[in-house]
């Protein structure tokens, strides 16, 4: 992954006006997030329908085996690690990509995005084309969800993301934390402590997804119903069907 530039570092003074440069600086952080948001909610419903095959399989769920509780937590293990790069708020030396950071960034310079950056999307070669009615329907329709319309101001709504940046911390901090403190690092405070249940991971996950999909289309264009893949076919079927047994089970 690209390291972003440094128009995307925390800084204590930003432009008061249109700054082509830190919007090229956000498309291209939002770009670089979306394989992190897609697998986070690509895992998580994966793992939900894994969940939903155990429970209605009683010979899985009444089982002596471990597997599933061990599945499980190697499935939050790497959730929380996930979350927390998309909810990292420090980026010693520039060289993080982080969901927070970005929104950070944005709320600070709102006034380097208006209106017109929505418009130049659809003005890209290759993308589709609109008679101009329509064209200015669906640039207002985008800007009502970011832009600071209640002052008719042409800049992004800082209060918005101020919100939205609290409902990340709500849901993050906390497994933020345990996966500082427990799996990316062994520290002393960390020992003993729960794993994050299923619950508070895909919670974060749906907040992480929402706000996501806001500004991914803000930034990009595309209203995206979900970051995670659609499948082409069933991943499940093999579950379906009796396992066969080991061959030294086998009656010859």
């Amino acid at each position: 992954m690209v390291s972003p530039p440094e128009d995307l570092a925390m800084s204590e003074h930003c432009p008061r006006k249109p700054d082509p440069d830190r919007v090229a600086s956000w498309r291209e952080a939002i770009r670089a997030l979306e394989s992190e948001i897609r697998y986070l909610e690509w895992y998580r419903d994966e793992m939900g329908r894994i969940i939903k095959i155990v429970t209605e399989n009683p010979a899985i769920l009444n089982a002596e085996s471990t597997f599933p509780t061990h599945l499980m937590r190697w499935y939050l293990e790497s959730q929380c690690m996930r979350i927390r790069r998309l909810a990292e708020g420090e980026s010693p030396g520039h060289d993080v990509w982080s969901l927070r950071l970005l929104l950070e960034d944005m709320k600070r310079a709102a006034e380097a995005f208006s209106r017109g950056n929505i418009k130049e999307l659809f003005d890209e070669p290759g993308g589709p084309r609109y008679d101009s009615e329509f064209e200015d329907f669906l640039v207002e329709s985008m800007w009502r969800q970011v832009g600071d319309v209640g002052k008719a101001a042409d800049r992004l709504h800082a209060k918005q993301i101020k919100g939205d940046l609290k409902e990340l911390a709500d849901v993050t901090d906390a497994i933020k934390e345990f996966a500082t403190k427990v799996l990316a690092h062994y520290t002393k405070e960390g020992v003993g402590r729960p794993m994050p249940s299923w619950g508070p991971v895909s919670r974060a996950t749906d907040v992480i997804v929402r706000i996501g999909k806001r500004y991914y289309a803000t930034l990009i264009g595309p209203a995206l119903g979900s970051f995670a893949p659609v499948d082409l076919f069933d991943w499940y079927d093999v579950f379906r069907f009796a396992w066969k047994p080991w061959k030294d089970e086998l009656v010859p």
